[in-house]
C-alpha cells in the first residue's frame, strides 16, 4: 500500500510518516548482515547537497531511493548525475510509479 506522499505535500506543515516498505527493505539487508546506512533526508530537511555530501563521503555499493510523481524527473537527474561517477553502484527507486509505469523509469533514467 502506498498511501504516503512524503517528498511533495500541499501542507506547509512537513509530515513525519513512517516509511514501511523503504525500512522493511533496510532492516531485510541489515537482518542479512549487509551494513545498512538508514537516510531519511525528508525526516531530516536535508538538502539534495547535503544528501550528495553524504553518498560522496559513504560511497554505497546499493542506493534506495523512495519517489513519487511530482519528483520523480529530478530524482532520475540526480540518480543519472550519480551513475555517471559512480558507476559500480547499483541503484533502485522504488514508488507506486515506478512499480505502474516501469518501462518509462528504466528508459528514461539512465542509472537503473
Amino acid at each position: 500500500m502506498s498511501t504516503q506522499n512524503r517528498q511533495f505535500q500541499w501542507s506547509h506543515l512537513l509530515s513525519f510518516i513512517y516509511p514501511p516498505v523503504t525500512a522493511m527493505a533496510a532492516t531485510l539487508l541489515a537482518h542479512d548482515d549487509f551494513e545498512v546506512i538508514w537516510n531519511d533526508g525528508i525526516a531530516e530537511k536535508q538538502s539534495c547537497e547535503e544528501f550528495l555530501r553524504l553518498f560522496e563521503s559513504e560511497r554505497p555499493h546499493l542506493l534506495a531511493v523512495e519517489t513519487k510523481m511530482p519528483v520523480i524527473k529530478q530524482h532520475w537527474g540526480i540518480l543519472d548525475g550519480l551513475k555517471s561517477k559512480h558507476p559500480d553502484c547499483q541503484f533502485v527507486l522504488m514508488s507506486d510509479h515506478v512499480a505502474t509505469l516501469l518501462r518509462e523509469s528504466m528508459e528514461r533514467n539512465e542509472a537503473l
